[in-house]
């Protein structure tokens, strides 16, 4: 059931349904009624074990929303996900009864071919965390589609030969120690972290 209450020039609504309370504020009634009317489907969704009536980039909106701020690395997934939004909108408009292995395999395979491995774990890695949200927070979902999916293979450290690790230290204005004789492990973009000897 949801309460409506005016407060300063808002709307406050409280929805109270089958053990979930949720709250929220708008500027006008029609808004908060609106809302109340998702959340109390949503509610009674998630009670019978039925999926809602969302697609896949209202999970990403939502995530976008409430789980990104919680994150030190905000504002670079916040624009990963208005990527995934803009750029791939057969996934994002995939409703979630419909969301299986195969739409992320697809996704995957096609986004390999534009950018490196490396980029794609690091975006899978946004995907399945909020699908993992999706199911246990949210109750959209009742299992994460990825779980089944292989993620993309590489993106590990490469090594260069002591000859290439020297000729980009000059390059570069360093100074490499004698002792590398085997190489230089290099990061995934190609910079040097450690010297091996």
């Amino acid at each position: 059931m949801a309460t409506f209450e005016r407060r300063e020039g808002t709307w406050r609504v409280k929805v109270r349904k089958s053990g979930v309370s949720r709250s929220a504020t708008f500027r006008t009634k029609a808004e908060a009624v609106s809302w109340s009317i998702k959340v109390e489907a949503e509610i009674q969704a998630m009670k019978s074990g039925l999926i809602p009536n969302k697609s896949f980039g209202d999970v990403l909106q939502r995530y976008s929303r409430e789980i990104s701020p919680l994150k030190r690395g905000c504002r670079w997934e916040r624009l990963r996900i208005d990527l995934f939004l803009r750029e791939y909108p057969k996934l994002c408009l995939t409703k979630l009864q419909f969301l299986g292995p195969d739409v992320f395999a697809t996704w995957r395979d096609e986004r390999l071919k534009s950018v490196s491995a490396l980029s794609v774990r690091r975006e899978w890695a946004i995907l399945q965390h909020a699908c993992n949200v999706a199911v246990k927070e949210w109750r959209w979902l009742p299992l994460n589609p990825m779980s089944t999916v292989k993620a993309p293979a590489g993106g590990g450290c490469t090594y260069a030969s002591a000859d290439f690790a020297r000729d980009r230290a000059s390059t570069a204005g360093l100074w490499l120690w004698p002792q590398c004789a085997a190489g230089v492990c290099l990061g995934p973009g190609g910079g040097c972290l450690a010297f091996c000897h």
